[in-house]
């Protein structure tokens, strides 16, 4: 897209076309610098990547067969990038007001002057814990030579039993004693998905709520899946339908070792 860009703006996507057109609009007309935009499609149904990169002109363009999960795919993408700094945005996100070349600039000096600041947090922290991947401003090559990082494997869903990088990248801070900038450039989208299990559950998931309503109950138990692992007393919760964490009805998916997470279809 530009010639010399001292940023890369890098999306992770797994079958959101309405999220991915969602932020990529808001990047045309909010993201005022020049940019290499990196769009990584995590397997699944892709056709709707290719159309968005026949708009909006993917300056790089990855198309994984299988999701490998979030990790891999992290990882997978940072290595992709052109320049030292990326701005890593999850596909759930946009961005809501201006930023312009000075601003990426500003950015630059205040973590290249401070070390102690791993990466500067554009969504807000909206995650929960020391780190959050919705939305981040890094330094590629400082996050690439994590110790470590050449292990991650998976992610959310199915990958849930597996390191992934958002977790990695929280461990890592703790034992490094590293902080973050916080910065409120991205936002949820506000979108609601539905999520539907391999047990006969549905559930809905409000964007960076990290919360599920529970639609129709747990039909049986899975305890041979990564992410269905209950203990007795939440399966007898399920069939029950009284989760209560801490609102009756809510499984926090940020609460739990491995998150209920599986295949999206997003609810128009």
């Amino acid at each position: 897209m530009y010639k010399e860009p001292l940023v890369s703006i890098a999306i992770l996507d797994y079958q959101r076309p309405e999220e991915a057109n969602l932020l990529l609009r808001s990047l045309n007309k909010f993201a005022l610098f020049d940019y290499e935009l990196v769009y990584l499609s995590n397997g699944g149904n892709q056709d709707h990547v290719i159309e968005l990169n026949n708009q909006y002109k993917f300056d790089k363009l990855i198309l994984n067969k299988k999701n490998t999960g979030c990790g891999l795919a992290t990882r997978q993408i940072f290595q992709s990038c052109m320049t030292d700094w990326v701005i890593y945005v999850q596909v759930d996100q946009w961005l809501g007001i201006n930023l312009y070349q000075t601003d990426i600039e500003q950015f630059i000096n205040l973590l290249s002057a401070e070390q102690k600041y791993f990466y500067m947090d554009m969504a807000g922290d909206q995650g929960r814990g020391v780190a959050s991947e919705r939305a981040m401003f890094i330094n590629r090559k400082r996050y690439l030579s994590m110790p470590g990082l050449d292990k991650i494997i998976g992610g959310p869903g199915p990958y849930a039993d597996n390191q992934w990088t958002e977790n990695f990248l929280q461990e890592y801070m703790k034992k490094e004693g590293l902080g973050f900038l916080p910065g409120f450039y991205f936002g949820n989208n506000g979108k609601v998905s539905k999520r539907t299990y391999p047990c006969g559950a549905e559930t809905k998931h409000f964007t960076d709520e990290k919360r599920l309503f529970i639609i129709k109950p747990f039909k049986k138990r899975y305890d041979n899946f990564p992410n269905l692992k209950l203990n007795d007393s939440e399966w007898k919760m399920a069939l029950e339908e009284t989760f209560s964490w801490p609102k009756e009805g809510l499984i926090p998916e940020a609460d739990k070792k491995d998150s209920f997470v599986y295949w999206q279809d997003i609810i128009k």
